[in-house]
């Protein structure tokens, strides 16, 4: 199967690598009737007699005409960047289209599925954090009065780490960079600095996410256990 590669040629002496030479090829250079189409400015150009007998050759491969020859022959020559950036998106376009080239499409299997949420999992959510906000207006301090005194268990690593960061601050973070300017090859410190504020941050973040995870389990696991004195809660309120 041969492919088509599409070459601008600013000037007529464009010879293809190694690399593509078993592919088709075709010259999208400016041609005379595009001279006059875009009255476009003719510039002096001293050929030699290589570059005279390398037209020659390409009018004997059929790459250029006779016509076209004859204008390099007169020491001529007009370069693509003549056109405005208007005119050049024009010029390619229709160039384009006359050699048959169309624009990639997609089948249907090529396209990622939009998220698009579930209507009934947002209901869901919202009735959740609705309930949510009027247990903790009505009832959150004593609740929360009452989990406090039964000390929740979970798991204490993510708490005791995001500690340590924060005791750790910026004095920690100095002490790394002076270390880390002792090796080589030397870098400036704020590249550094950015990088290890960077991984702590990320750091920070996971932990954050493990702690909160955890206290959710354990509050649920809390309130499942002591279901009847919630509602005790609730109903010395009335």
């Amino acid at each position: 199967m041969s492919h088509e590669v599409l070459c601008d040629v600013v000037d007529p002496f464009f010879f293809l690598s190694e690399f593509i030479g078993n592919f088709d090829t075709k010259r999208l250079g400016l041609r005379l009737q595009d001279i006059d189409e875009y009255d476009l400015p003719i510039e002096t150009k001293k050929y030699s007699e290589k570059e005279l007998t390398e037209i020659e050759n390409m009018v004997k491969r059929g790459e250029m005409t006779k016509e076209e020859a004859e204008f390099f022959k007169k020491n001529q020559r007009v370069e693509v960047n003549a056109l405005r950036p208007t005119e050049l998106e024009e010029y390619l376009t229709k160039r384009l289209e006359e050699e048959g080239v169309e624009k990639v499409k997609p089948e249907e299997e090529d396209i990622e599925e939009t998220e698009i949420p579930d209507p009934e999992q947002v209901k869901k959510d919202a009735k959740n954090k609705a309930i949510g906000r009027y247990i903790m207006s009505e009832a959150g301090d004593e609740i929360r009065d009452a989990i406090e005194e039964e000390k929740l268990e979970y798991d204490k690593d993510p708490e005791n780490e995001l500690k340590d960061m924060r005791d750790e601050g910026k004095e920690g973070r100095h002490q790394e960079i002076l270390n880390k300017l002792e090796g080589k090859p030397p870098r400036l410190w704020k590249d550094i600095d950015k990088g290890l504020k960077k991984d702590k941050e990320s750091k920070a973040k996971s932990k954050k996410k493990d702690l909160d995870s955890e206290v959710v389990k354990s509050v649920r696991e809390w309130c499942e256990e002591n279901i009847e004195e919630i509602k005790l809660i609730f109903k010395d309120k009335e």
